[in-house]
């Protein structure tokens, strides 16, 4: 379980949502103190723990699936099995709009248009000149 929360709070502080090392501990001692087979108990003491801003909530419940999915360790994180679109939404959602805008460069390079509109992200074929 230490291993656990210790990559969820690695990659919780890669996508810029804070986690103190106070925090870190307060969730190390709740999660000593409930059922971890629970995993929807487990989800919400980590957020109670962890998660100061609710906007940062969706960032947090999309590490918390690929931290607890079972998925072999590839030894880069959780993030790393996401898709430049899912990165870069969780970014996003945490706030962390530089890094979020510097893979939209990358893939504006590779020839795709991004735009953020308010019903979503659009991708699309850069136009060529």
């Amino acid at each position: 379980m230490r291993d656990l929360l210790t990559a969820l709070v690695d990659e919780l502080r890669s996508v810029g949502i804070g986690v103190s090392v106070g925090e870190h501990l307060d969730a190390a001692s709740a999660v000593s103190r409930i059922s971890v087979l629970d995993k929807d108990v487990l989800r919400a003491t980590l957020q109670c723990a962890l998660i100061k801003n609710a906007d940062h909530l969706s960032a947090f419940n999309l590490i918390f699936e690929l931290c607890t999915s079972g998925a072999p360790a590839t030894g880069e994180g959780p993030l790393a099995a996401l898709s430049d679109e899912e990165l870069r939404a969780t970014l996003r959602g945490a706030g962390n709009f530089a890094a979020a805008d510097a893979i939209r460069e990358a893939l504006a390079g590779a020839g795709l248009d991004i735009s953020d509109t308010p019903d979503g992200t659009r991708w699309q074929p850069a136009e060529t000149p």
